[in-house]
C-alpha cells in the first residue's frame, strides 16, 4: 500500500486511486473526519497482534467466545458451518437478533452478559469460566480482560452506577418505611453528533439512571433496562441504535465508542448527500493507517462475524428505507396500477441495484449467460471433466500461447496464421507449416453485429497482430479497455454515429414521435450503429414527446422502448441486445398503462 489519502491518511494500493485523486474507501473523500481515538489497551493489542504472546493462539482460536462472554448483549443467529474442512468461515441463515437483558436474571436462570457487570469481578470470572461455551477460554485471560472492561468501558460503568443507585434507594426506602421506587437505566437516543468526539463518550452521554414511582422513563430514549422483568426477559436492540456495535463487540470497542446513528452529519458541506450513511461508516472503520492500531483488521474469526453482521445491518436498513420512503421513490403510480389489475395489497418496488431482489437476480443471470462455457461429462466424472476443460485449448487460445512462445508468429494476424502454421487438434497447439500454404483458404466465422462483444472481438482479431491473451487483445496504448467494443473504437476500427445523429436531427424537425421511433428502429436493424443506447438518450425527448403528455418520464421511456422493440423483434433483435435501457419491471408497468388506456378508448 503506497498511496495515502490526503484527508485521513488512509493507506491504499496505487491501482485503487480514482481519477480525481481522492479515495472513497476510507473517509469518503473527507466526508468522515478522522476520529480522536483513546489509546487501545496494550494487553489487548498484544493478544490481537503479537504472535509471540503465550496466549495469542488460544485467544485467536476462541476470540468469539471471549467476546461473547464479555459483551453486554447476545447475538442470536442460525449458524451454518461449511460442509467440508477448510479455512474459517462465518455463515448465517435467516435473521440476526441482538438482545440485551435486564439487571437481574429470572428465577432459576444463570447470570449472563450485562448482568455480570453488577457483581464482583472474581465471581463474574468464575461464572464465565463455568459456562461450557467458554471451555476453551483461559481464566487468566478472562480475568485480565474483565479488569480492562471494568476500568475503561462506559457501558460497564453505566450498569455499575445503576446497581449503586438501586442499593442507595433500597436503603433509603427501608429507613423511611416507604415502597422502593422503580429504578431504570435509560440509554439516550440522541447523541452529540460531533464526529471529532466519536470515541470520547462519557457515562452521562451514554445513559442516565431514572427513578420515579410510576417507573415511566423519558420519552426520547433508545431502550431501557429494568432491575428485572419476568414477562420480557430480554430487549431487542434496533439496528439504528448507536449501542449495537459497542455492546456486542466489546473486544473491538473496549472503551464503548458509540456506533453509527441516523442523521450523522458529514464534514463536507459541498456534497449532495451530507449525512453519513451506515455503509460509509462501516467502511471507514476498516481503514488502514500508519501508527494507528485497528483491532478489526486483527480480529480473525470475530472480524468475520462483524463483517457478516454489518452487511446484514446495512441490507436491513436499505430495505427499510425503500419500504418507508415509497412516496419519495415515486412508486405511487406503480402501486395504483398494480392494485387496479390484481386487487392486491400494498406493493413495494425494490430497485434493480438491490442485491437479492428478483430484478437483480435476473440481471445477474443474464450477465452470467454472457460468459458461460458448457462442459459435458458423465455422472461420476465431474472432476475429470473440470481438469479436461481447464487444459483444453481452442485455436484462438492456442494462438495466444503460440505468440507467447514463438516471437516469429507475432508478425501475423490471427486470420493469416493457417498460412504459416498448422493446428494440431490432438495436441491442441499450432505447429510450423511445412508445405501446402498455397493450397489453403483461411476464413473466420462471421458474427452477427447484434452480438456486440463477439463481433468486436472478431474485428480486433482481423486487425491486431501477435496478441498473447484476451487482455492484450483489448489493450490500446498500454490501457486495458473495459470491452472489445471500446478497444475497437479506440483503434478507430469502427465508424461513429454522426451520420445517424444528423439523420435523426433532421427527422425530429418534421416527423411525429411515432414516425421517429420507427426510423430509429430501422437504423438499428439495417445500419448497426456503434452506440444505439447513446443515440437513444440523445433523442429521448423527441422519441417520447407524445407519451409525456399523460405519463411520467420513466413510463414514457418504457412505452417508447416497447414500441421500438416490437419493430426490432420482427428482425430477431431485442432492446437488451442493443443495450437500450429497457427494464422488465418498468416495461410491465408501461404495458399495463397501455392496456388500461386501450380499454378506456374502447369503452369510450
Amino acid at each position: 500500500m503506497d498511496s495515502v489519502c490526503q484527508f485521513c491518511s488512509g493507506k491504499h494500493f496505487s491501482a485503487e486511486k480514482p481519477s480525481d485523486g481522492r479515495f472513497n474507501n476510507c473517509c469518503h473523500k473527507g466526508k468522515i473526519l478522522r476520529p480522536i481515538r483513546r489509546e487501545f489497551p496494550p494487553y489487548l493489542v498484544s493478544l490481537l497482534s503479537d504472535q509471540n504472546h503465550p496466549h495469542y493462539r488460544n485467544f485467536q482460536e476462541n476470540i468469539r467466545s471471549y467476546n461473547s462472554s464479555l459483551s453486554f448483549t447476545s447475538m442470536g443467529a442460525q449458524l451454518q458451518n461449511p460442509p467440508e474442512k477448510g479455512p474459517s468461515c462465518f455463515r448465517v441463515h435467516g435473521q440476526i437478533y441482538h438482545r440485551a437483558s435486564h439487571i437481574y436474571p429470572n428465577e432459576g436462570k444463570q447470570r449472563q452478559y450485562a448482568q455480570l457487570y453488577v457483581v464482583d469481578s472474581t465471581q463474574a470470572t468464575e461464572i464465565r469460566a463455568q459456562d461450557h461455551v467458554n471451555s476453551g477460554c483461559l481464566q487468566e485471560v478472562l480475568k485480565n480482560l474483565i479488569n480492562i472492561i471494568l476500568k475503561d468501558n462506559v457501558y460497564a460503568q453505566c450498569f455499575q452506577t445503576l446497581r449503586e443507585i438501586e442499593v442507595q434507594e433500597e436503603q433509603l426506602a427501608q429507613e423511611e418505611n416507604i415502597d422502593m421506587p422503580c429504578v431504570n437505566l435509560v440509554f439516550n437516543r440522541d447523541r452529540i453528533n460531533d464526529r471529532r468526539r466519536y470515541n470520547l463518550p462519557t457515562v452521562n452521554e451514554i445513559a442516565i439512571v431514572f427513578r420515579n414511582e410510576e417507573g415511566e422513563p423519558p420519552f426520547h430514549r433508545d431502550f431501557k433496562v429494568y432491575p428485572r422483568n419476568s414477562e420480557v426477559p430480554t430487549l431487542n436492540l434496533d439496528i439504528l441504535s448507536p449501542e449495537l456495535d459497542p455492546m456486542t463487540y466489546v473486544l473491538f470497542f473496549p472503551h464503548g465508542e458509540p456506533g453509527w446513528q441516523p442523521h450523522t452529519a458529514g464534514n463536507r458541506e459541498d456534497q449532495q448527500r451530507q449525512n453519513i450513511s451506515m455503509l460509509q461508516h462501516k467502511i471507514s472503520l476498516t481503514a488502514v493507517r500508519d501508527n494507528e492500531f485497528n483491532p478489526l483488521l486483527h480480529g480473525g474469526k470475530l472480524f468475520q462475524q462483524w463483517v457478516v453482521d454489518s452487511y446484514l445491518q446495512v441490507e436491513a436498513y436499505n430495505l427499510n428505507f425503500i419500504r418507508t420512503q415509497q412516496n419519495h421513490l415515486k412508486v405511487e403510480q406503480h402501486q395504483g396500477f398494480a392494485d387496479h389489475l390484481t386487487n392486491a395489497g400494498n406493493t413495494e418496488d425494490a430497485r434493480i441495484g438491490w442485491t437479492g431482489s428478483a430484478r437483480n437476480l435476473k440481471e445477474q443471470y443474464r450477465d452470467a449467460l454472457a460468459i458461460e462455457q458448457p462442459v459435458y461429462f458423465e455422472e461420476g466424472q465431474e472432476r475429470q471433466a473440470l481438469e479436461r476443460a481447464a487444459q483444453h485449448n481452442t485455436p484462438l487460445t492456442a494462438w495466444f500461447l503460440l505468440n507467447q512462445n514463438d516471437e516469429n508468429a507475432r508478425q501475423y494476424l490471427y486470420a493469416d496464421i493457417p498460412y504459416h502454421y498448422v493446428y494440431n487438434k490432438k495436441m491442441m497447439q499450432w505447429t510450423p507449416r511445412q508445405r501446402g500454404a498455397d493450397k489453403i483458404i483461411s476464413e473466420m466465422y462471421s458474427v452477427d453485429p447484434k452480438y456486440q462483444e463477439r463481433f468486436y472481438m472478431r474485428l480486433l482479431l482481423l486487425h491486431v497482430k501477435g496478441s498473447r491473451s484476451f487482455e492484450e487483445l483489448k489493450t490500446v496504448d498500454d490501457v486495458i479497455c473495459g470491452s472489445y467494443k471500446e478497444a475497437a473504437e479506440r483503434r478507430q476500427l469502427v465508424q461513429n454515429d454522426d451520420e445517424w445523429r444528423r439523420c435523426l436531427e433532421e427527422a425530429s424537425l418534421t416527423n411525429m414521435p411515432q414516425e421517429l421511433r420507427q426510423l430509429f428502429a430501422h437504423i438499428c436493424i439495417f445500419n448497426n450503429p456503434v452506440n444505439p443506447d447513446v443515440l437513444f438518450n440523445s433523442f429521448e425527448e423527441s422519441l417520447i414527446e407524445d407519451f409525456l403528455t399523460n405519463h411520467s418520464r420513466t413510463i414514457s421511456v418504457q412505452l417508447a422502448l416497447r414500441e421500438i422493440e416490437t419493430t426490432l423483434s420482427l428482425h430477431g433483435l431485442t432492446c437488451q441486445e442493443l443495450h437500450l435501457p429497457i427494464d422488465d419491471m418498468s416495461l410491465t408497468e408501461a404495458q399495463n398503462v397501455k392496456q388500461i388506456q386501450d380499454n378506456l378508448e374502447v369503452e369510450a
